[in-house]
């Protein structure tokens, strides 16, 4: 198994797919996304800051500079339920991002910051009641 790059559009973040997070991965360590398309789903999401990918909004960026990601109708991206991505910030524009699913089931360190649950609320992809459980690291709906 190896890292799948994944080739996107000029100007917007590239993002490869690191092979211990993928389905198939035997590192018991590490979360796994469903498959390689979900994962590039839940990117793209997250980099344009919506579902609809044609129109580049805001990317649902924490205060680090971190991505987070899910899809409509909060579907399950990960083997483990998980319905949420984290893309850790490479912190270099040269670098590729990768991501993993994370939410619920997350480890503490992993927290969205009240910005991007804001952000979320006013644009209408949630309400308010499920800020609760996404703090609680609990599943939505």
């Amino acid at each position: 198994m190896a890292d799948i790059p994944y080739n996107r559009p000029l100007g917007r973040k590239q993002y490869v797919s690191t092979a211990k997070h993928q389905a198939h991965s035997t590192n018991r360590h590490s979360n796994k996304w469903t498959n390689v398309n979900i994962e590039r789903q839940v990117f793209d999401n997250a980099d344009y800051g919506g579902y609809d990918h044609s129109n580049p909004q805001i990317s649902w960026t924490d205060s680090n500079g971190n991505m987070w990601g899910f899809n409509n109708g909060f579907t399950t991206v990960g083997l483990n339920g998980e319905q949420f991505g984290y893309f850790e910030n490479p912190n270099n524009g040269v670098l590729q991002w990768h991501g993993f699913p994370i939410i619920p089931f997350s480890q503490s360190r992993y927290a969205i910051c009240n910005i991007l649950l804001t952000l979320w609320v006013t644009s209408g992809f949630f309400d308010e009641d499920d800020i609760p459980a996404l703090l609680n690291k609990k599943r939505i709906r």
